[in-house]
């Protein structure tokens, strides 16, 4: 899944995200795009990933082709959207008919969190252990979810459509619904039976293929893999990782300190970061940085 190279970080950008977040993201998109770079996965945080407007950053980056990997605030877990008789759990299309208990359960997986941070009658071991059950019933979850997953029939058209397939109605099925023809061979029996099919018209049900979803269905939220997959955490915790990671390393006082205002007295958001190779120079004894302070 992921690649055994070295992360290199090539754009750093020191900016006040304000009125319009994400257009810090689109100006290094697009730089890197000019130098004939291909975008792979495209990993934020909170704020930028799905804080910001659909319209302003994630359809956008989406129209490039990248893969959109994100985390959710708890208020925007569970349900999220729904189009054509599908529904976006956590980021992911679903055939509706899927379980509430599945449909909540990151939900419940972060209160649980959340009650046992202010439960302080808790021992370090019974954090622990309550933890590590809590984790494992929401991968189980996780799990139980796939075959009730939707899969792409094809990447995102340049009008920002991409054309899905139900788990009843794809090539290679996950479940069985009576309002779709059965594909599997003679014999197979199917991971899941839906037998509670939705009701009433829904386009999803009624294509035998597969349905377009336009961008703006799902775009805040929609992400590539399944949230809470291996796929996922490996893909999320790695880029995550060597965000804070790099961030911490410009931070230290022993790098280039971006954190200590009194080590970049200059004006003007570029002084912020390019003399940040010469304050290490001018640090070192018998260093000259050749910056001088004019006289009136």
């Amino acid at each position: 899944m992921l690649s055994a190279k070295p992360v290199l970080e090539r754009r750093v950008e020191v900016s006040r995200e304000c009125g319009r977040l994400g257009a810090g993201a689109i100006r290094r998109s697009r730089a890197e795009r000019r130098f004939g770079r291909v975008l792979g996965a495209n990993i934020g945080d909170r704020a930028y990933l799905p804080g910001a407007k659909e319209a302003d950053l994630q359809n956008y980056l989406r129209s490039t082709g990248a893969k959109l990997v994100m985390d959710y605030h708890k208020n925007f877990l569970g349900y999220q959207d729904s189009y054509a008789g599908a529904i976006m759990v956590d980021g992911n299309w679903y055939c509706a008919s899927m379980p509430q208990t599945l449909i909540d359960a990151s939900k419940r997986y972060r209160a649980g969190e959340d009650a046992d941070d202010k439960n302080r009658s808790l021992t370090k071991s019974q954090r622990a252990s309550r933890a590590r059950q809590r984790l494992e019933q929401w991968l189980s979850a996780v799990e139980a979810r796939a075959p009730y997953l939707f899969s792409p029939k094809g990447a995102q058209k340049p009008n920002g459509k991409r054309p899905w397939s139900c788990p009843a109605g794809a090539n290679t099925p996950t479940a069985s619904c009576p309002r779709k023809p059965n594909k599997l061979a003679s014999g197979k029996v199917p991971l899941t039976i839906i037998r509670r099919p939705v009701e009433g018209p829904a386009k999803v049900c009624d294509n035998v293929t597969s349905v377009s979803f336009p961008a703006e269905a799902g775009g805040k939220f929609a992400q590539e893999y399944q949230y809470g997959s291996k796929d996922w955490r490996e893909m999320y915790g790695h880029g995550r990782n060597s965000v804070e990671s790099f961030n911490a390393y410009l931070k230290d006082g022993g790098t280039h300190a971006l954190e200590d205002g009194s080590r970049r007295r200059l004006r003007g958001s570029a002084a912020q970061v390019l003399p940040r190779h010469d304050d290490r120079r001018r640090s070192e004894p018998g260093q000259d940085s050749g910056l001088r302070r004019s006289e009136d």
